[in-house]
């Protein structure tokens, strides 16, 4: 449990870091042609994303039972099924279709200001843990 421990501190703490950025990196990606678009394409990130929650999921004994743990369910559920979505829609255009950029940008940016919060945690929890 203490490699998946330190795997998801290091993993955390660079989503962490995007997190506090994302709606710049929203902005890149919706308004137009950006490194953004061919470095970190959605549907990598969203995979990316992904497959840290499921990471989390797998470290369940790590967590503090009650709230914590609905918490982390609750985003692993929620980047799951984005993930799913986004894999369904990828050759159907757009997934946002003509939504204003500055409004895409503030959502992701809102929730991602939400999930930094859980992230942070987790990096508490799991440095915790390792020391």
């Amino acid at each position: 449990m203490d490699y998946l421990a330190a795997l998801l501190l290091v993993y955390a703490s660079l989503m962490l870091v995007i997190h506090v950025t994302s709606w710049k990196l929203a902005e890149h990606w919706y308004g137009g042609v950006s490194w953004v678009k061919r470095w970190l394409p959605l549907d990598r990130v969203v995979r990316g994303e992904a497959v840290f929650w499921v990471l989390a999921l797998l470290a369940w004994p790590l967590w503090p039972p009650g709230a914590f743990r609905i918490i982390i369910a609750i985003f692993a559920v929620i980047h799951l099924a984005v993930w799913v979505v986004v894999d369904a829609r990828r050759n159907s255009g757009p997934l946002l279709g003509n939504w204003p950029v500055r409004k895409i940008a503030r959502a992701l940016g809102t929730f991602d200001f939400m999930e930094a919060f859980v992230l942070a945690g987790i990096i508490w929890v799991t440095a915790r843990r390792l020391l």
